[in-house]
């Protein structure tokens, strides 16, 4: 590149040659041309002379000059005509760079040293100065996330300080010009731009510039391009993220959003239970109802979540998610809303409403249920493991017993401790004594040969609250029947006396005491009354004997009074002392 330069010919028998001179008169960078002064020059350096009109034609660029030389060489040893001069115009490339052709003839048409020399020519090129055109984007922000608050900066190379341009940043749909930039331009996307990411997260915009030099515009706009992203989602974050869910405790949310246009969706869920919020700004408190503990009858903590969704109008921008865990308060405990007791009686004393030591039973009837959720999984009476309905057949005191009742839930929490007191009455079994019994007369004299007996006996019977009363009973049978005949009543230490005892038989007798409760005492006497006595008695019809007593059994001999004698005899007639008898009294 430069600014002036020549160009020279061939040099004719080694003293003439032609030389091309040019130089810069001007550059005008609006119309990309230079304009360049030029003259076509004859040289020689050994004596020349001619003075005819010569031919000259020289070509520039591509425009051809030509006409005559009338100007001769005078007759000298050294010299330089011009033989022509001009001023051209050159319009350049469009990026501002230019080289031209040149090519020149001259007709001399001389002899010179002997030698005839038509023409003389010369050709060559030259390179322009460039004129500075159309500026480029040294630098441009490579990415940038709207957020209302970044800025995308272009940087421009431009050519020449004289030069402004149009700056115009564009995504989508969406676009901001500037106009007479110099070298840079810092612009901050509104956050109104993020609507050009509907489909996506990051979209690739443009920024074009346009040079000028005045008003006039200087070669085509340069571009590049950038990637705009959406702002990440809003960031979360809770004060506790632990409570106990006891109706008032709140779950605190903080929302930190990169622009205050941003509206948020906060979703609090746990197990199936899910609360939402629309357009939440910053911050949302909830207080977690407490039957939301429903969803963990068998823990006393559960995890939930709560996802907050950032929005910019109708824009999706992402979420972000939290757990938080929810403690059953340490009151939530399971409830007994009641224990009802049962008194079970023979049904002799069903309607007597009360308990008796070892005959009555109690049946307690527990109505529990579960906090929250729970349910029962045990139920303690004492520290008895029972059922809901538990009966105790161990009432073996009198007075008041006391039951503890609390129950376990599916948490493992214990509820209260419930008292249920109920009060047993003391209670015996019937008693009876036998005073007396003998045969008598009919006056009630004792006498072994009377046909009377004497009976006198007394007993015992709890009062139960004066609801008990015993029936007594008097059978007697002769000793070697297998029935009792009734023989009425008998009372308190009264004297009863019966009839019909023969004198040659003797008779068991059978008392028994029973109360309303149906529990009986019984005396029970074998031959309590034994026959008449007699040294010895012949039963009648002379089948039976008996010493000591009356006669009562046939073909028996029965002896009353106890035996005396040395020896036996055996089969064989010989004695046998006592003392070496054995005698089998039967089979065990």
């Amino acid at each position: 590149m430069a600014s002036s330069g020549s160009i020279k010919s061939s040099v004719y028998r080694s003293h003439l040659w032609l030389t091309f001179d040019w130089s810069q008169s001007s550059q005008n960078i609006a119309n990309n041309t230079t304009t360049i002064s030029w003259s076509l020059k004859l040289h020689w350096d050994a004596r020349l002379n001619f003075s005819a009109s010569k031919k000259y034609s020289v070509t520039v660029n591509g425009t051809t000059y030509s006409g005559s030389y009338t100007g001769g060489s005078g007759n000298t040893t050294t010299g330089t005509k011009t033989l022509c001069s001009k001023t051209t115009t050159i319009s350049h490339n469009s990026d501002g760079s230019k080289s031209f052709s040149v090519s020149g003839k001259f007709d001399i048409q001389i002899t010179y040293g002997g030698s005839s020399l038509t023409t003389m020519t010369l050709s060559g090129s030259q390179t322009l100065n460039t004129i500075p055109r159309a500026s480029s984007i040294s630098s441009l922000t490579n990415s940038i996330v709207i957020n209302g608050s970044n800025s995308l900066t272009v940087n421009i190379n431009r050519k020449s300080t004289a030069f402004t341009h149009t700056v115009t940043f564009k995504l989508g749909s969406y676009s901001q010009s500037f106009t007479s930039v110099a070298t840079s331009q810092t612009y901050i996307l509104p956050i109104t731009w993020l609507n050009a990411l509907t489909s996506s997260s990051s979209l690739t915009g443009t920024c074009t510039i346009t040079t000028y030099h005045g008003s006039t515009q200087i070669g085509s706009s340069a571009s590049s391009s950038f990637t705009a992203y959406r702002p990440s989602a809003s960031t979360i974050s809770l004060a506790s993220s632990s409570i106990d869910c006891n109706g008032t405790n709140q779950l605190k949310l903080s929302i930190s959003r990169v622009h205050s246009s941003f509206t948020h969706t906060v979703a609090y869920t746990f197990g199936n239970n899910t609360q939402t919020f629309q357009n939440v700004a910053t911050s949302s408190n909830y207080t977690v109802p407490t039957s939301w503990l429903n969803a963990i009858p068998n823990a006393t903590s559960g995890v939930g979540k709560v996802v907050v969704s950032t929005y910019y109008g109708s824009l999706f921008l992402g979420s972000h998610v939290l757990n938080f865990t929810l403690k059953v308060p340490v009151s939530i405990i399971p409830r007994i809303s009641s224990v009802t007791d049962t008194i079970i009686n023979p049904t002799s004393i069903a309607s007597w409403n009360m308990y008796l030591k070892n005959i009555s039973q109690c049946r307690l009837n527990i109505s529990a249920t579960g906090n929250l959720g729970s349910s029962i999984s045990k139920i303690y009476v004492n520290d008895i493991v029972c059922s809901s309905s538990y009966t105790d057949s161990s009432l073996n005191k009198s007075g008041q017993k006391i039951y503890q009742i609390y129950v376990v839930d599916s948490r493992g929490r214990k509820s209260s401790t419930f008292i249920k007191t109920i009060t047993i009455m003391d209670y015996e079994l019937p008693t009876i004594k036998v005073n007396r019994i003998y045969r008598c007369l009919q006056d009630g004299t004792k006498n072994d040969e009377g046909t009377y007996a004497l009976i006198n006996a007394s007993y015992t019977i709890s009062s139960c609250d004066h609801k008990n009363v015993a029936t007594r009973l008097i059978q007697s049978k002769e000793s070697t029947s297998s029935y009792y005949s009734d023989k009425g009543s008998f009372d308190q230490n009264i004297d009863i006396i019966l009839d019909g005892y023969i004198m040659n038989k003797s008779y068991d007798f059978l008392l028994t005491v029973t109360d309303i409760v149906g529990k009986t005492a019984t005396y029970h006497g074998e031959g309590i009354i034994p026959t008449a006595t007699a040294i010895i008695d012949v039963l009648n019809g002379g089948s039976g004997i008996a010493f000591g007593k009356m006669a009562s059994e046939k073909e028996i001999i029965d002896c009353e009074w106890p035996i005396k004698a040395p020896y036996f005899m055996d089969e064989d007639g010989n004695k046998v002392p006592m003392d070496k008898i054995l005698i089998f009294v039967g089979e065990s």
